[in-house]
């Protein structure tokens, strides 16, 4: 007999005794027995899920991303960071992108407070964190020193006790923020038990600035658990603040929502109090998230859940004359998912996007009508929403699926015109020039997050999948031709045909909504076959931070222009001039590349030539054909010069020393290894470089104009064609 609690138990004598089952997390949920095989379970905890394989004895670890996050919320650090506190675990600050190719447990760590609070990086410095949890916990936590302060608005602390007891009532997921404003400098912290308190020193100091702002129903207030087992760690705490949010708008005008079922309203930063709560509310429903638009002081969101009585239909309302009258918005969402939270985007006046105990919806129109924004979001509570505003992205915070993000927030605005039109081009986000960066499929089994793309991410609508042939092309701010991807409807495996030496990479062209990253680099320097380079690249020329074009063609025809712009890294302190002296350097390497490899083509036809017409001349013709082998052999001395011939592996050249086309390749490389000027060094081996591929090239230029051509002659003479490069 196996009992769940927050140990687990098993018995093993009919329930006489029982004893603790070594396990990976506390507080046991669900437990699954392979009805034939006892050996084999399934185990649902708080930490997620973890499976056995010898009766109990081990368990796996619990590495899926089934974090259950409560509240989540954003810094404007670049990259912003993600806040969140996850059902018994730790709080979390986690960065949006790395500088990797993945996210990872080095860019995480705990803010302090505990697994149920509402999160709040300090507007001014991100490092220092406030962080809530129940029984009225609430820490300051320093990153930068490890100094984690108990700022609890009233430390009595109420464990144990029914909330008669309790001189303010701190529910389980109690709010706390900071407003968007400053009163005299200095920022103001928010924290809501049954009353509103405020903080103007960091929580060193709390003033009551509200009534009770509940029903404060003696009868709601008393123990959890009954005469067998009481249960009461605040989480059971009724007639409490649930929500609050100030106005972006006008300073002052805070909102609050209880989770008895009332919204107050106060204009004038706290002095008097209104009740404004929705006429057609059930009465006891909880308000689970209301939010102020960023846009007008005079309307707000309110998201209410009833499932604990029963109810499980969807309750979201809109005000625009500050709660005098409220209309309720939940058409298109089902009538059985209850909402948890609607936001508006501070970036579109009346988008707005809801989140419902199984999925995502967005609206267009103020909320008067909804749509699926579901995506690959899993089937999930999503629990709290958020839009980090510089980088329009939206932020998923869910019960039981971790944290997600939704990029790129301009394409939902346009959708409604995109599908109205046979192609579209979406207007590109700014893109940051910066290292590390995903786009690429995560395996199942993955445990990383997914870095957004590093690259300028251009979005098109097809109505209808490309018949013959389709074009991106990138152009600087004059007009310039950086870049050119073709499609073409024949080409194989639906692969992009090559319109760069080395080719590009395919662009799709199907009916729809299409994604392309460009790189923001130049094409790729002239390849040979076999290239095997020892720390060296040919990868073409990032572009410098400006502004660019992208223009859509489709058989031919223009479709469509958008412009865009390329930022620089805010981390860095390279200027633009640095950043152009790169690139003109990175130019000037990729177009010598281009000569080094260029020649070696060249070099091996002509030579291919030859040795063919070495071998047929016999005879009276012998002494030509001796000619033909010694222009070979003088090719092949400049080739070997510009080339090691002798690599055929990647490690050949710690036998055999690298020549021309290695060390040129090897110092793109450098040069491009960060974001930052050339050094004096990295100009001084190039021109080094340079002076002796100009070498080569004029060795090879003299064979062509003097012993090839006197070759040629001689050869022509006997009615035969002559030898010349075929490219």
């Amino acid at each position: 007999i196996y009992v769940l609690s927050v140990t687990l138990l098993k018995s093993t004598d009919g329930g006489a005794t029982f004893a603790a089952v070594p396990d990976s997390h506390e507080d046991h949920h669900d437990l699954w027995i392979n009805p034939r095989d006892p050996r084999l379970m399934i185990n649902g905890n708080d930490g997620g899920a973890t499976v056995s394989m010898d009766g109990g004895a081990t368990w796996t670890d619990e590495d899926q991303p089934t974090a259950q996050f409560y509240r989540v919320t954003t810094d404007n650090d670049f990259p912003y960071n993600i806040y969140g506190a996850q059902q018994d675990n730790s709080t979390v600050r986690i960065a949006s992108r790395s500088n990797d190719f993945t996210i990872g447990e080095n860019n995480w760590y705990d803010v302090g407070g505990g697994e149920s609070g509402w999160i709040a990086p300090h507007p001014d410095n991100s490092e220092i964190v406030f962080a809530g949890s129940y029984d009225g916990f609430l820490t300051r936590t320093d990153h930068r020193t490890g100094q984690s302060r108990d700022v609890n608005p009233y430390p009595d602390n109420p464990m144990g006790s029914g909330a008669e007891g309790a001189k303010f009532r701190f529910q389980w997921n109690f709010p706390m923020m900071f407003s968007p404003h400053k009163t005299n400098g200095k920022n103001v912290l928010y924290a809501g038990a049954n009353v509103l308190f405020r903080s103007m020193d960091e929580g060193a100091s709390w003033q009551q600035m509200s009534p009770d702002l509940t029903r404060n129903d003696p009868s709601k207030q008393k123990g959890s658990g009954g005469m067998i087992s009481q249960d009461n760690t605040s989480i059971e705490y009724y007639d409490t603040i649930f929500a609050v949010d100030e106005s972006p708008v006008q300073p002052g005008l805070i909102w609050a929502g209880s989770d008895d079922g009332l919204v107050h309203l106060t204009r004038d930063n706290g002095a008097t109090w209104t009740n404004v709560t929705p006429k057609d509310l059930p009465e006891w429903i909880q308000i689970n998230q209301l939010k102020a638009s960023p846009f007008d002081a005079g309307t707000a969101y309110v998201a209410a859940v009833n499932y604990k009585l029963d109810d499980q239909k969807p309750y979201m309302y809109r005000t625009t004359d500050y709660g005098k009258t409220w209309k309720k918005i939940v058409n298109g969402i089902p009538a059985d998912q209850f909402t948890r939270v609607v936001i508006e985007d501070p970036n579109k006046r009346g988008f707005l996007y809801a989140g419902t105990e199984r999925g995502i919806y967005y609206s267009s129109d103020a909320g008067d009508s909804w749509q699926s924004l579901q995506l690959n979001l899993p089937v999930v509570q999503v629990s709290d929403l958020t839009v980090q505003k510089r980088d329009k992205d939206l932020v998923v915070a869910t019960h039981g699926r971790s944290f997600y993000v939704l990029d790129n927030l301009p394409i939902l605005y346009q959708l409604d015109d995109a599908k109205k039109a046979d192609a579209f081009l979406f207007k590109p986000e700014g893109a940051y020039r910066t290292s590390g960066g995903g786009g690429f499929p995560l395996p199942a089994t993955a445990t990383v997050g997914k870095n957004p793309p590093n690259g300028v991410v251009v979005n098109y609508w097809l109505k209808d999948k490309v018949a013959k042939e389709m074009t991106l092309e990138f152009l600087d701010e004059h007009g310039g031709l950086f870049r050119k991807y073709t499609k073409r409807a024949d080409s194989p495996d639906g692969a992009a045909a090559p319109v760069v030496p080395g080719g590009d990479p395919a662009i799709p062209a199907e009916a729809g909504l299409n994604t392309f990253v460009w790189n923001y680099r130049r094409p790729n320097a002239t390849t040979i076959q076999p290239l095997i380079l020892w720390a060296g690249s040919i990868t073409g020329p990032r572009v410098p931070p400006g502004n660019y074009e992208v223009v859509l063609s489709i058989d031919g025809k223009q479709v469509a222009r958008q412009p865009f712009s390329i930022k620089a890294d805010p981390r860095l302190g390279a200027t633009q001039a640095d950043l152009q002296a790169q690139y003109d350097l990175m130019m000037k390497i990729n177009g010598r590349l281009n000569d080094v490899h260029g020649a070696i083509l060249d070099i091996r036809d002509m030579r291919t030539q030859l040795e063919a017409i070495q071998k047929r001349l016999k005879g009276d013709n012998k002494p030509l054909g001796d000619m033909a082998g010694d222009i070979s052999k003088k090719l092949t001395a400049v080739e070997e010069a510009l080339i090691q011939t002798k690599i055929r592996s990647g490690q050949d050249a710690l036998n055999f020393p690298i020549r021309l086309n290695n060390k040129l390749a090897a110092l793109s490389d450098s040069v491009d290894s960060s974001d930052d000027a050339p050094t004096a060094q990295a100009l001084a081996v190039f021109a080094d470089l340079s002076a002796q591929v100009d070498k080569q090239l004029a060795e090879f230029a003299r064979i062509k104009s003097t012993e090839l051509a006197e070759f040629n002659k001689q050869y022509t003479a006997k009615g035969l064609p002559v030898v010349a490069p075929s490219r």
